[in-house]
């Protein structure tokens, strides 16, 4: 079989499927990927519509923005397990203080083990964090380096835990 013929049956089929989502009331948009004469894969996103019984289509290349998307999601898989595998008590936030990222240490040490938090609020993970610590919390998203050599802090057990941060 020819490549122009292949290409062409690739293309029918395609609108075939496309009528009979849209006709059904399935899909009015999809994202397909196929190899093309160099070797390489392209993405096309489509958009189709119904009208007077026939269906118009347009397909736009998002090969660039879909490898973007999938770079960003293994950089995100990528810096998810080094946090998570980390030794030490790591998190990583946002600026209004919700979990991103955090290190199964961390979830140890403060008693959250089998626990997910990642999208909840710091504040609402600990809800007696001494007012001193809010402020330095918000003089560190503020671009601040802050550092402390000897701080103590009182769980909600009583318990004093002395900490360097």
């Amino acid at each position: 079989m020819s490549k122009c013929l292949a290409a062409w049956l690739l293309r029918v089929f395609i609108c075939l499927l496309a009528d009979y989502r849209i006709k059904t009331k399935e899909i009015s948009q999809f994202v397909n990927r196929y190899k093309s004469y160099d070797g390489s894969y392209k993405y096309l996103e489509w958009k189709c519509q119904l009208h007077d019984g026939l269906v118009y289509s347009t397909a736009k290349d998002i090969t660039y923005h879909k490898n973007i998307e999938d770079s960003l999601s293994h950089s995100r898989d990528l810096m998810r397990y080094v946090i998570e595998h980390n030794r030490s008590n790591v998190t990583v936030i946002d600026r209004k203080m919700y979990y991103l990222y955090v290190s199964q240490s961390y979830l140890d040490s403060c008693n959250l083990s089998g626990q997910n938090i990642i999208g909840r609020n710091h504040y609402d993970i600990h809800p007696n964090m001494p007012e001193k610590w809010k402020k330095v919390h918000q003089r560190a998203l503020n671009g601040e380096i802050i550092r402390e050599e000897e701080d103590i802090y009182i769980g909600e057990d009583g318990k004093k835990e002395w900490m360097q941060w």
